[in-house]
């Protein structure tokens, strides 16, 4: 598991990075559509697991790249498409994400957790409740979120 934070996916493609220091966050990222989800997520870590889940669910994505400031400690573990993070690791609980317009309401009423403080879109998707729905359904509800990150 360790090798993943070595190495940054993009295209499908792993490229071997140096981390002997913290990575700079890509300066197209501070745009208007990343700035409050970005602000909630650059000081937090997250888990090995939740990291390792979401780096899993988004492999199959061919456009998708992977942004982490310091892999040895899980540290803002990101996912974007065209300069526009979609989705991040959070804490022990679970993967937030930007779902698609009309989406939002649905993920709520089945347990996702409203995240709007961070901008349209925003559910964190607790992983490992005890219905394990949602850990089932990650691939598919990753890849609307990818489609609508345009």
């Amino acid at each position: 598991m360790r090798r993943l934070w070595s190495l940054l996916w993009r295209d499908g493609v792993a490229h071997e990075r140096s981390h002997k220091k913290e990575l700079d966050l890509p300066e197209a990222f501070s745009n208007d559509v990343n700035r409050k989800a970005l602000a909630f997520a650059m000081p937090r870590s997250a888990h090995g697991d939740v990291s390792g889940l979401l780096l899993q669910s988004v492999r199959p994505l061919p456009e998708a790249a992977i942004y982490c400031a310091d892999p040895s400690a899980f540290r803002s573990v990101f996912v974007y498409r065209d300069n526009v993070v979609f989705a991040f690791a959070e804490g022990m609980k679970g993967v937030s994400l930007r779902m698609p317009e009309g989406s939002v309401a649905d993920a709520i009423a089945q347990g996702a957790v409203d995240r709007g403080e961070l901008g349209d879109g925003w559910v964190l998707l607790p992983l490992f409740a005890e219905d394990g729905r949602f850990l089932a359904e990650l691939p598919i509800l990753m890849r609307a979120a990818y489609e609508a990150a345009t």
